[in-house]
């Protein structure tokens, strides 16, 4: 003779059936809000670079309208242009700040804002350095030629960037350099100029520091001569710095600065 279920088997196949049907439907959940915030974030990525490429666009028309300050991007009949405050396209909210790092070298925060969840605000943010000039940066005294410029050990060794003083009366001396950089990289470990007349090199004993982007390295004592030029004959960088953009603040004498800004190396 069969027996038939108890009531508690049944209660207890009940019940594991439940949590299973709950287990499975969290899973589904859970996997459904995390494809929908991967997708967001993807979107807030795109959103937020185009607008370094708008402003990049609109620094090619006008170097004039990169002005310190928190800016929104919107769309004209013919093109874009900077607005007050921040604007919003399908639910993502996009603001570009400019801040002037040095003379003519701006730093260019692109940031775009959504509501990741209903309790949740998601945030991300890309950056760059753009600068009036695309190649060269030319100054009352010094100029610089990249004419020359080359790149060695896989991108992590530069060379040949000429520092040319247009004053034929006076030797200008450069006390320092300032590099920088946004990706790439992460610290410089040596500088030469024109053969040994200033030379910088990180040691751990005795302790002599690498160089991150926007620290300053110390040349005091690097002269160029009137109506002469000398060369930077080597600046190598941890890893490869191919394709990427460089500026290099010099100070001379006196307080002025001179910025040279290598949209890719």
């Amino acid at each position: 003779m069969k027996k038939g279920f108890s009531l508690i088997e049944v209660l207890l196949a009940v019940t594991i059936f439940g949590l299973v049907v709950v287990a499975l439907g969290g899973v589904f959940f859970y996997g459904q809000e995390a494809s929908t915030l991967a997708k967001n974030r993807d979107e807030a990525v795109r959103f937020a670079q185009e607008g370094l490429e708008i402003t990049r666009m609109l620094r090619d028309k006008d170097g004039s309208l990169l002005v310190a300050g928190v800016y929104g991007i919107a769309e004209t009949g013919t093109g874009w242009e900077f607005v007050s405050g921040s604007t919003s396209r399908d639910g993502f909210t996009r603001t570009i700040k400019i801040t002037e790092e040095f003379e003519n070298v701006w730093g260019i925060i692109s940031e775009v804002t959504w509501q990741q969840t209903p309790v949740r605000v998601g945030s991300m943010a890309v950056e760059s350095l753009l600068t009036n000039w695309l190649a060269e940066e030319v100054a009352e005294g010094l100029i610089f030629a990249i004419d020359n410029l080359s790149s060695t050990a896989g991108g992590r060794r530069l060379s040949g960037i000429d520092i040319i003083n247009t004053n034929t009366d006076t030797d200008v001396e450069i006390v320092s350099i300032t590099p920088i950089w946004s990706a790439g990289a992460t610290y410089i470990d040596r500088l030469n100029i024109d053969g040994g007349q200033s030379e910088y090199q990180c040691t751990p004993l005795p302790l002599i520091p690498c160089i991150e982007s926007g620290e300053t390295i110390p040349v005091s004592g690097t002269f160029v001569p009137a109506g002469s030029s000398i060369s930077i004959t080597e600046l190598r960088f941890d890893s490869s710095m191919s394709g990427q953009m460089l500026t290099l603040v010099f100070e001379v004498f006196g307080g002025e600065t001179y910025t040279l800004v290598i949209d890719q190396l």
